[in-house]
């Protein structure tokens, strides 16, 4: 649950960069789409990509952290 939120808010930061942004990636993804460049875009995504895995890797560590119970319930449930 906390990773898909994780998406849903990188996802939104961005189509927010779109809409009315003069900086960040999603303006910088518009100005490299407008001149053509695809590999600037590529780049810019691998960017995001990295940044959603990272993001995703520290909320369930600090999930684990501070809901310790719910992987040993897993464990003890088969799930």
């Amino acid at each position: 649950m906390i990773g898909t939120i994780i998406w849903a808010v990188i996802i939104g930061a961005i189509v927010g960069e779109f809409v009315g942004s003069q900086s960040g990636l999603g303006y910088l993804i518009l100005q490299r789409n407008f001149s053509l460049d695809t590999a600037g875009v590529f780049a810019i995504l691998v960017i995001l990509s990295l940044i959603g895995i990272g993001l995703h890797i520290v909320m369930k560590t600090i999930a684990r952290k501070v809901i310790f119970w719910v992987d040993s319930f897993a464990d003890i449930t088969g799930a």
